[in-house]
């Protein structure tokens, strides 16, 4: 289901929340240049004890992504 929109490369994606097996994830999905951008990640995830640190590495991926045309 769509959650919301963000902004990766500049470029505007509808957020989505998807389940997973035992979790959930999120997916921002862009269209750039008639191709589908997507970054996945985990949302919180009971098996996943390092969440919070691959939280903030997904942070980071999301605020520096950019397209290469």
């Amino acid at each position: 289901r769509v959650i919301g929109e963000e902004t990766i490369g500049g470029e505007l994606a509808k957020k989505f929340s998807i389940f997973s097996f035992d979790r959930h994830e999120t997916v921002l999905a862009a269209i750039f240049m008639n191709r589908i951008y997507c970054l996945r990640f985990d949302e919180q995830n009971p098996n996943d004890p390092d969440f919070t640190e691959h939280e903030e590495i997904y942070s980071k991926i999301a605020q520096s992504f950019r397209y290469n045309p």
